[in-house]
């Protein structure tokens, strides 16, 4: 899509650009992003969307969506509601290049020499820091009077839900605020239950709860070992935020009170979050949290890049898996990223493959060769060419290094 010339059919008046309705688009934007509702009621969202305007120096709303009537951007379905038209809502809830671009369409017109970086971070729209992860300048055991404070600082995006994040994306946060009977909280161990299916005043589970939403996103972080923050606390006690956490295991379960739930166990992996933010260049020299254990930092960029670039197909035996949350694949590193080995988190450094093909590539029972082919070092057989889908190409010197590695 013509995202510049698009832009053009928001209303311009008296030769001024109505920053507001620019404001009411990167919002609705933020929305597509998070899975949030295409269409809203112009009450239901009033106060929020005054509180970003004024939060962030920009003219608020007065009238409801009045700068977006006329445009492509908006659709009108009754006087005091509307929302991105459904076309617009799947192109930059799903494909992030094309959500970059319609960002940054409206910000260079509608906002050329503000300061906006804010209140893109706020919406999860920057290309700095998308909301998932540490929070910069957030550290672990800080405390918020209020749970608006913590939604505030961008700790957990979620005035009411535990869970914030989508099935594409992952979880970004949860809130651990004793509503549900199966929680286990043991500091650095939570097995945390899902959202849905509780009676909010008796915190009793009167439904079975489903595997989609917030309980498919903390699913898609274990796949994708992507970190989760935690905050817990009470109305009366205040919120900490606890740090990074990782869904090390998911099942499910009857809970106590009769009804299938499901539940994660999540185990703490920081204790002093980093600031900085992952990089979709990579890294040459991963970075390490400390812990219980060290870990090397991965940027989930580039191993969600490399499995979307290839359609989560292992490019050694071509299959493709679907789980009930979607495609699975993983990546794999050719040159290790810990201990001596210190390789680069680079896409030239990284694979798609299957779990079978990747355990079997970690114990180099499967090598690549100078000529680009896959080996299979037990049978002593070279299977054929190395699957590269453009623009994903790897650096042939890391399959040098790891063939190096094979036990003698």
């Amino acid at each position: 899509m013509d995202w510049s010339s698009e832009v053009d059919s928001i209303r311009v008046t008296n030769g001024v650009v109505d920053q507001s309705a620019a404001l009411v688009l990167l919002w609705s934007i933020s929305r597509a992003r998070f899975e949030e509702p295409r269409l809203v009621q112009w009450p239901a969202v009033h106060d929020e969307l005054i509180s970003l305007a004024t939060r962030h120096g920009v003219p608020t709303p007065t009238v409801p969506f009045a700068g977006l009537l006329a445009s492509a951007w908006w659709e009108v379905s009754s006087p005091s509601e509307g929302g991105l038209p459904e076309e617009v809502y799947e192109i930059v809830g799903s494909n992030i290049d094309q959500r970059k671009e319609a960002v940054a369409a409206l910000t260079s017109r509608f906002f050329a020499g503000s300061p906006i970086t804010l209140l893109l971070g706020e919406l999860g729209l920057s290309s700095a820091w998308d909301n998932y992860g540490p929070v910069p300048g957030v550290k672990v055991d800080d405390w918020f009077p209020k749970r608006v404070d913590a939604y505030r600082a961008k700790v957990h995006r979620q005035l009411q839900a535990g869970i914030v994040g989508t099935k594409a994306l992952g979880c970004e946060s949860i809130a651990i605020v004793g509503g549900y009977e199966d929680d286990i909280d043991n500091g650095d161990v939570i097995i945390y239950t899902g959202e849905g299916g509780r009676d909010p005043k008796t915190g009793k589970q009167i439904a079975h709860q489903r595997l989609i939403k917030g309980n498919a996103a903390l699913v898609t972080s274990k796949l994708e070992r992507k970190p989760v923050r935690v905050l817990r606390g009470s109305t009366s006690a205040g919120y900490t935020y606890g740090g990074l956490y990782l869904v090390e295991d998911y099942w499910q379960a009857v809970g106590k009170s009769g009804f299938r739930i499901w539940q994660y166990k999540m185990v703490a992996i920081d204790s002093v979050p980093s600031t900085e933010p992952l990089v979709p260049e990579g890294n040459q020299q991963p970075g390490r949290r400390g812990s219980h254990a060290e870990r090397v930092l991965r940027s989930s960029v580039i191993a969600n890049w490399v499995k979307e670039v290839n359609d989560f197909t292992c490019q050694f035996c071509g299959n493709r898996y679907d789980s009930p949350v979607g495609p699975y694949a993983e990546t794999a590193h050719i040159k290790p990223l810990g201990g001596k080995h210190a390789g680069p988190d680079t896409v030239e450094n990284a694979l798609c493959l299957c779990p079978t093909h990747h355990k079997l590539f970690d114990l180099g029972a499967f090598v690549i060769d100078d000529d680009r082919f896959v080996v299979d070092v037990m049978a002593g057989v070279r299977l054929g060419p190395l699957t590269e889908v453009p623009p994903h190409r790897i650096d042939i010197q890391f399959a040098a290094y790891h063939r190096g590695l094979r036990p003698k």
